[in-house]
């Protein structure tokens, strides 16, 4: 659990100074694309931890930042059209959400024929 914190928190940090970089004098609202193979429970935490982390060094969400976010809901063949879909929403950074064990699992399950 430390260890996720500390990433997220990292994560938090220079994505933080990576808008603080891009911000322009014109109070823009920067647009933080979030795309996901799970659904929006189980990123639930991410997202209030991200939050948190980005409030920490004076972003506001809706303030100065919005999260355009994407799920596949576990479908990893939409995850090209959500990615096109960030783009065309012209997100300023996109985040990807991944976590290996489930993409090795839909591998393997494909590779035998089998479906979950």
């Amino acid at each position: 659990m430390k260890r996720r914190q500390a990433c997220i928190g990292a994560l938090g940090l220079s994505l933080g100074r990576r808008l603080a970089l891009a911000q322009q004098p014109a109070k823009k609202v920067f647009r933080v694309g979030v795309l996901s193979q799970a659904n929006v429970e189980q990123n639930e935490f991410f997202f209030m931890a991200l939050q948190d982390a980005l409030r920490e060094r004076g972003w506001q969400s809706g303030v100065n930042f919005l999260f355009e976010r994407r799920f596949a809901e576990g479908d990893l063949s939409r995850l090209d059209a959500l990615a096109a879909e960030l783009v065309r929403a012209k997100a300023d950074v996109i985040v990807a959400i991944f976590d290996s064990r489930s993409y090795a699992g839909d591998r393997r399950m494909a590779a035998t024929g089998r479906q979950q």
